[in-house]
């Protein structure tokens, strides 16, 4: 039963390390042909439902940002603010940015105010 809690630590441990700039880190750096992926999941979903792809994305030498939200029980101000917050951090300096959503995430991009919004 030891063996499979640490298991279970470790891998909760890999799986929570990502590209991410909304953590305590410092802003990411980008080269000037650098490309960024971020990354939203969708309902009832974490960070976790997209790390597959944002593996295959880094095979491509894309650099990647995965958004993690919670959305159970959370108002729609309360997401935007989040996302808004980490989407902030992850593009910024970032020459050329994608945006991937699912579900959910596709919302939270859409409602990213652009430049002309502004």
């Amino acid at each position: 039963m030891a063996r499979i809690i640490s298991t279970i630590v470790i891998l909760l441990m890999l799986f929570n390390t990502t590209d991410c700039a909304y953590s305590s880190a410092p802003p990411p750096s980008y080269g000037p042909n650098d490309e960024l992926g971020v990354l939203a999941h969708g309902l009832g979903r974490s960070d976790w439902a997209m790390w597959k792809f944002a593996q295959r994305l880094k095979k491509t030498n894309y650099k990647v940002c995965l958004l993690d939200y919670a959305t159970i029980g959370e108002s729609v101000a309360s997401v935007l603010a989040q996302t808004t917050k980490q989407i902030n951090e992850c593009v910024i300096n970032a020459p050329k940015v994608h945006f991937v959503g699912h579900s959910l995430g596709g919302l939270v991009i859409k409602s990213i105010p652009t430049k002309s919004s502004t």
